[in-house]
């Protein structure tokens, strides 16, 4: 891990207030780049640091002491004017082939020759050939589970390891688990909102900037029309139970239609309520290649993180190069693995791995056999001889998970601490935005209903520090409230009113509850409303 600045990067960093940047809208992308480049830049210091320091250290302890040269493989003895003796070849040969073997192995207990022959020939009375392959290859395994670590001719009592393929399953299922909770999360905002899947997620920063809360003009009237459903005015008057008891009988909804004429946004805006109706096609809409969990897709991962980096992120931006960066590192392990017979998605454990070695040597016995054959002098014999004695032994493959079994473990720590870190910023959204949501339901509520079928006085019950707000205007002549805003740049009065009730009372109540009870180990759930005692 400490070879990775990832573990290096504080994810619990606060990201600065854009809103106190007084940034335009297509600024607050570029703004949050330099904060993404700002921290990956001192993770790679930080781990650089702590690099220096350990060579420091290294340093200090090796001045007291004498250097001894690294070993080498021996030399065959000779001397000049004289042959060289096979012995000694052949002692040069064993020494260089000793090296080769792993500091540890898997040790498989091997299927007799004779439990072998006995099978084959029972296979062969009973006229199955075929089944004597398959009843090997189960034994093979049945014996294979019991395999044992062995280091220096000596088996290792309480090894344990991590093997690549128990870590692959483990951060597989941890990531499907958080990955649920963001679609859950994506979800409830498509319930009460479908017009947000109109924006796609690579444009909402660019809308963005820190002097209003909204998106930018480009989409502003279109999703306020169509917060309002994929009906227009007219046909939410001419629809409603009131029309046909209340109003007078002359009234038509040809005539409404002609008296409440749409707007251009209004009639686009239906028109996206109407396609986003369906909260299924809203969220794969939104979302589009993320609705899979990484690594869960039918196709290679490196296709699936390329696919994602282009739906999330515009080409300008610094997370749009990581990621394609990040799928070309992918690609090349995956067509590597491939071209060693592996899929980089499934790893095999140590024991299949050594299986396959079993196999693999087994093809190519007709190999193995011609370069015997092509062996033209007696030390060539021997050194082939062995060579091939040392790859029929299984237990000589080298495992990474045996050699270095902390880095298995140690990768799989970092990537469950960022799912953790993941899950924890997706906790904290969906408390912040229960209040946010809960708002926009009433927003949306009104927006149907205000003005066609629902009474006046009942926003005084839906929001009441709103309408005193509204009453206080009233009071003091200001009832014309459009005027006056309009005045002032803003147009919402209603809506800004409700969110400045949100950001300035709620809000702060929330985190400050939230923090009581981390602080208390208590798990905060977002539905809660009493105060912690």
């Amino acid at each position: 891990k400490f070879h990775n600045p990832r573990p290096f990067e504080d994810l619990s960093k606060p990201v600065p207030n854009f809103r106190s940047m007084n940034l335009k809208a297509g600024e607050v992308p570029r703004f949050f780049d330099n904060v993404l480049q700002g921290r990956a830049s001192d993770a790679v210091e930080q781990k650089n640091t702590w690099w220096a320091a350990r060579k420091k250290e290294a340093e200090e302890a090796v001045k007291a002491k004498t250097f001894n040269p690294f070993p080498t493989v021996p030399v065959p003895a000779w001397s000049y004017g004289k042959s060289v003796s096979i012995d000694s070849l052949k002692q040069v040969t064993d020494a260089y082939v000793k090296t080769l073997e792993p500091k540890r192995k898997l040790q498989l207990s091997a299927v007799p020759a004779s439990v072998k022959d006995s099978i084959n020939s029972y296979a062969k009375s009973l006229k199955q050939d075929k089944t004597a392959g398959e009843l090997l290859g189960m034994l093979a395994k049945a014996v294979a589970e019991n395999a044992v670590v062995v280091e220096g001719g000596k088996v290792l009592e309480g090894f344990k390891y991590v093997s690549k393929a128990v870590a692959a399953k483990v951060i597989a299922a941890r990531r499907a688990e958080v990955h649920d909770r963001y679609l859950k999360y994506w979800a409830k905002k498509v319930m009460v909102s479908p017009e947000l899947a109109a924006v796609p997620l690579k444009e909402v920063d660019a809308q963005l900037a820190s002097k209003f809360e909204n998106v930018a003009p480009k989409y502003a009237e279109v999703l306020s029309a169509a917060g309002a459903g994929p009906k227009t005015l007219a046909e939410r008057v001419a629809g409603s139970p009131a029309f046909s008891t209340f109003f007078l009988k002359r009234e038509t909804a040809e005539g409404v239609k002609e008296d409440l004429p749409p707007s251009e946004a209004e009639v686009q805006g239906a028109a996206v309520a109407a396609k986003l109706e369906d909260p299924a096609a809203a969220l794969q809409a939104l979302l589009g290649p993320e609705l899979t969990a990484l690594g869960a897709g039918a196709g290679p991962l490196s296709a699936q993180v390329r696919a994602v980096t282009e739906h999330r992120y515009t080409p300008d931006r610094y997370m749009y190069r990581e990621g394609m960066a990040l799928a070309k590192r992918l690609e090349a392990e995956e067509a590597a693995a491939a071209a060693a017979g592996q899929d980089a998605a499934k790893p095999h454990t140590p024991v299949q791995q050594v299986l396959d070695h079993m196999r693999a040597i087994e093809a190519r016995a007709t190999e193995f056999e011609a370069a015997k054959r092509s062996a033209d002098t007696p030390y060539t014999a021997y050194a082939v001889a062995k060579k091939q004695e040392f790859l029929k032994d299984a237990s000589n493959l080298a495992l990474d998970e045996l050699l270095a079994p902390e880095v298995v473990s140690e990768m799989m720590d970092i990537e469950l601490a960022e799912l953790a870190e993941l899950e924890a910023s997706i906790d904290d959204a969906e408390e912040e935005e229960l209040w946010s949501l809960t708002l926009a339901a009433q927003l949306k509520h009104l927006q149907k209903h205000f003005g066609v079928d629902l009474p006046h006085g009942v926003i005084a019950h839906m929001d009441p520090i709103t309408i005193k707000k509204i009453d206080w205007e009233t009071t003091n002549n200001l009832e014309d409230f459009d005027i006056t805003l309009e005045d002032m740049g803003a147009e919402a009065a209603k809506e800004q009113w409700a969110l400045e009730t949100l950001s300035h009372h709620f809000l702060p109540l929330i985190r400050y509850r939230r923090a009581k009870a981390k602080s208390a180990g208590i798990a905060y759930d977002p539905e809660l409303a009493s105060p912690l005692r």
